[in-house]
């Protein structure tokens, strides 16, 4: 029993570290790390049964949000599509997961020094797209932007790349401002450098929103005489960024000329308002997720808009798939794990733990903007990443018996 168990451990080593290495470039191989990782975690959890389940607090309101997802499927508008969207519903587990296993110290670290390593990689690939259109790993060219182009990295699309990178944008900086006079931080603030240049670079607008809104939640954490310091750094940066590319910021000018010209087909307000209609026709249980677009097609009419996927609104989108009880437990998922790291930060006041609890929160945040103006929730990519970030401060109160 000695050798499985071993086996089992070091086969959850494997799939740990495989996420970590392929997921800022690769959905396939990021998955397959987690599957990997989560079969031999569960296999471990069968063979020591009974013991405690890591997370625990978050299994209510995990439950609550699938079984809103199963009555949307069952009540919404096409019961086989919103089936099979259920099965992303998998991706909850790795933030048990990650609980679990990220309670060994060096481990985290291992892991994230892995993570970071990859993101750095893919950071300067997109900064180098951004001047070049360099895209050799896909067919189609890189979106123009003046003279420049949108930065995506080796993502799909640019609102992916742009959440995913804000997120490692400030979880480098949190990992690596208390260590800064060492290697290891010096290496995570260096890479935080390159992924803020690679956000601006990607020119998303909610991305830069949410960047933003990460590092004041950063500066609220900081020493006094560090929010200078950190503040005059961010603007430097950004204003040698526009100075190099002063393109970084065109798509802000859009918002008076397209998201709120009553005429514009496909701006915001409009989204949100076909969106509104949409919820009102099934407002208690929704039209079950995967039929947004079917459903969004009807609202059209012949107004020329573009057939769409999504509320462009994470919030908004729940409530139009799963409804009023959809978005209740979308909501309470929310504000339990929020004040589950707030507890831990109010408990845990000092030590190099504390800056796993801030990058927590701080991802948490980035992410609550971004959701505003985008459907990210539902991009796998994102999710895997932000749920790791996230689990890694869930996985230091459980070291601490929190």
């Amino acid at each position: 029993m000695g050798a499985f168990r071993q086996l089992l451990w070091w086969g959850q080593l494997a799939g740990c570290y495989l996420f970590a290495f392929f997921s800022p470039f690769s959905i396939a191989g990021a998955q397959i790390g987690l599957v990997l990782a989560l079969g031999f975690w569960l296999l471990d959890f069968i063979f020591e049964f009974p013991r405690p389940f890591p997370a625990g607090f978050l299994v209510g309101s995990v439950l609550f949000y699938i079984a809103a997802a199963l009555l949307a499927a069952f009540f919404g508008a096409n019961a086989k599509n919103s089936f099979s969207a259920l099965l992303e519903l998998w991706l909850f587990l790795p933030l048990f997961f990650f609980s679990r296993r990220l309670q060994d110290g060096a481990l985290r670290r291992r892991v994230f020094d892995v993570l970071v390593f990859s993101a750095g990689i893919i950071a300067v690939y997109a900064i180098l797209q951004h001047f070049t259109g360099w895209n050799p790993h896909r067919s189609e060219p890189l979106n123009p932007i003046g003279s420049r182009f949108r930065a995506v990295g080796t993502f799909s699309t640019p609102l992916t790349f742009g959440l995913y990178f804000a997120l490692a944008t400030t979880a480098c900086f949190c990992l690596g401002w208390g260590e800064r006079s060492q290697s290891r931080g010096k290496f995570y603030l260096f890479v935080s450098f390159l992924s803020f240049l690679a956000v601006l670079y990607n020119v998303g607008r909610a991305a830069q929103l949410s960047l933003l809104a990460g590092f004041l939640l950063v500066l609220f954490f900081l020493k006094a005489k560090d929010r200078w310091r950190v503040s005059a750094s961010i603007v430097a940066v950004t204003l040698a960024a526009y100075l190099v590319s002063p393109v970084i910021f065109t798509r802000f000018h859009q918002l008076e000329h397209f998201e709120f010209d009553p005429a514009a087909p496909n701006r915001r307000l409009a989204i949100w308002e076909r969106s509104y209609r949409i919820f009102q026709d099934h407002p208690v249980f929704g039209i079950g997720f995967g039929n947004f677009e079917s459903e969004y097609q009807k609202q059209l009419g012949k107004s020329g808009a573009k057939v769409l996927g999504h509320a462009h609104n994470d919030f908004l989108n729940v409530l139009v798939a799963a409804g009023l009880f959809g978005l209740a437990a979308f909501l309470f998922f929310w504000k339990v794990l929020f004040f589950r790291l707030r507890e831990g930060l109010q408990k845990i006041r000092a030590g190099p733990e504390r800056k796993f609890l801030i990058m927590g929160v701080t991802s948490l945040g980035e992410y609550l903007v971004y959701g505003q103006f985008e459907a990210s929730f539902f991009d796998q990519e994102v999710q895997m990443l932000l749920f790791f970030l996230l689990a890694a401060p869930l996985s230091v109160l459980e070291e601490r018996k929190f």
